[in-house]
């Protein structure tokens, strides 16, 4: 869907920006951390969106990066929304949007943090937690009390798990 490419890391990029940008002028709707090494390099970074009143806005077509496939990428995301507005309604809740660690740093906790820190603000509000994740990310979630709602193909042979976590 992706390739490793320069046009897709701008894209990325410019993503996040746009995304910081947006959720700074209007309301704190999403929250975006990052754990650094020691030399500076990103080891890991987290996107929240949190429980506040949307503002309305334009939802314009997302216009993706030339080297992508964006076939794939419209019905992979389009299943996603989906899914989380299926699992979820119209309910507030903490939604942990992207959660990722550079391989080098796996197994030290860093995601682990970056989890925490969403899902204490969840329990402080005292709503749920939603994601969905990947084979790969499903063990650390469950080990944080997330529970498997149900899996989905998002497009063939690409399966995920809506999963939330109750509120205290």
């Amino acid at each position: 869907m992706f390739p490793l490419t320069e046009d897709v890391r701008t894209w990325w990029v410019d993503q996040f920006r746009r995304d910081i940008e947006q959720s700074c002028a209007t309301n704190p709707s999403s929250a975006f951390l990052k754990v650094t090494a020691a030399d500076g390099v990103i080891a890991a970074f987290a996107k929240w969106r949190l429980p506040v009143p949307q503002a309305p806005g334009d939802k314009n077509k997302t216009i993706w990066p030339p080297s992508s496939d964006a076939d794939l990428c419209e019905r992979f995301f389009q299943v996603m929304e989906s899914e989380k507005k299926s699992v979820m309604g119209e309910k507030e809740y903490f939604y942990l949007d992207m959660l990722g660690t550079r391989p080098e740093f796996n197994g030290r906790g860093i995601g682990s943090r970056l989890l925490r820190w969403g899902l204490d603000r969840a329990d402080t509000a005292g709503v749920e937690t939603f994601l969905a994740s990947t084979p790969q990310g499903r063990g650390l979630y469950e080990r944080y009390g997330l529970r498997v709602v149900r899996e989905y193909e998002v497009v063939p042979g690409y399966w995920q798990a809506s999963m939330v976590r109750d509120g205290v």
